[in-house]
């Protein structure tokens, strides 16, 4: 499909718009831990639950609660109620680690040529954090899209296929029409496989598939749409 074909793009968030580092809030759970014992696998028991809050069959606070249960069992030495609320915050949204402002300038200008959405696998905690990241005199997050989907909202989760058939239907866009960009092979996979075109970002540099007016670039590949 040529890129003149391209009326929709239909962007996710982590590792495209905005940096994400894990490790981060590893090293936030980590300093609660015993050292000497922690290893990756010791978060394996909260992964569970941390899809559960991204697909809304946790509220936060649920979340939070769950957070502070794990840091206990892992850790019976903890005081009661501590780590405090806050501190939990803090950690669960520590992987969020920049939001460049040249990639909001190019939100509208990208704008300006396409329909623009953004379907991201997040939670409330995050969603909430990415209006402080915002530069002082900068509109709301979500005035930078037509639309936005999250996870937590739809009670559905990338890569499932309803969720982009959801998608294109709610925004009235034939699947063919919309280009999807993820880092995640996995969830470029699951698009394709509901007929959107996709493309896999896996370098954090949005601004490399667009030209200066926010169209996107003949020569990239962003349109090609091989078999997974």
């Amino acid at each position: 499909m040529e890129t003149k074909d391209i009326k929709a793009l239909i962007l996710d968030l982590g590792d495209v718009i905005v940096k994400i580092d894990q490790e981060r809030t590893k090293r936030g759970i980590a300093c609660f831990m015993d050292a000497a014992r922690f290893q990756e696998q010791s978060l394996h028991p909260l992964f569970q639950d941390i899809a559960r809050y991204e697909t809304g069959s946790l509220e936060s606070e649920e979340f939070l609660a769950s957070l502070q249960g794990f840091l206990h069992r892992t850790n019976p030495a903890l005081p009661q109620g501590y780590p405090a609320r806050q501190t939990l915050v803090d950690i669960w949204n520590a992987m969020i680690a920049g939001l460049p402002v040249a990639h909001l300038e190019l939100l509208g200008k990208i704008r300006r040529h396409y329909g623009l959405y953004l379907l991201s696998n997040t939670n409330a905690l995050h969603v909430e954090f990415l209006q402080r990241l915002l530069p002082e005199g900068f509109p709301p997050f979500e005035s930078f899209f037509d639309q936005v989907f999250y996870s937590y909202a739809l009670k559905m989760h990338k890569p499932e296929t309803h969720i982009y058939q959801h998608v294109c239907e709610h925004i009235g866009m034939p699947p063919g029409e919309c280009l999807f960009i993820d880092d995640r092979a996995e969830n470029i996979e699951g698009a394709r496989k509901a007929g959107l075109q996709a493309f896999q970002l896996t370098d954090f540099n949005l601004p490399s598939l667009f030209d200066e007016e926010g169209r996107l670039k003949p020569e990239a590949h962003a349109t090609k749409n091989p078999a997974p």
